[in-house]
């Protein structure tokens, strides 16, 4: 999890990654970035905010703000054996956003090769 933090930080120059597990059933966590000068995604503000959208407690953002932000880059560690799940979980992304989002996918194997990893296997 450090490893993919740190290569997250690295990669977009943001100040902090946290990492959230929403316990939905499937056994994976979110890299959510961390932005200093943005007040809407401190902590676990993110979290809060998602969940209210989702139960309808706060609308999601109007579609014209949405137009003019930039994309949040997301980085998620992807292993290949995991296929059906990863195809789960960019749909919900890009169905549930309320913001652009600029996914990039981060391989297993191609991390190890760099001395890197996301995943611990037995």
């Amino acid at each position: 999890m450090q490893d993919a933090s740190r290569l997250v930080q690295s990669l977009s120059g943001i100040e902090r990654v946290y990492a959230i597990g929403f316990g939905e059933g499937a056994r994976h966590l979110h890299l959510i970035p961390r932005f200093g000068n943005d007040p809407d995604i401190e902590a676990w503000k993110v979290a809060d905010l998602y969940r209210m959208v989702m139960d309808g407690s706060r609308a999601p953002a109007p579609a014209d703000q949405v137009a003019a932000v930039q994309p949040m880059p997301i980085f998620i560690g992807v292993d290949p054996r995991e296929r059906a799940a990863i195809n789960v979980l960019f749909d919900s992304l890009t169905q549930l956003s309320s913001t652009p989002l600029a996914i990039t996918p981060m391989l297993t194997p191609q991390l190890e090769k760099q001395g890197g990893s996301l995943l611990a296997h037995p």
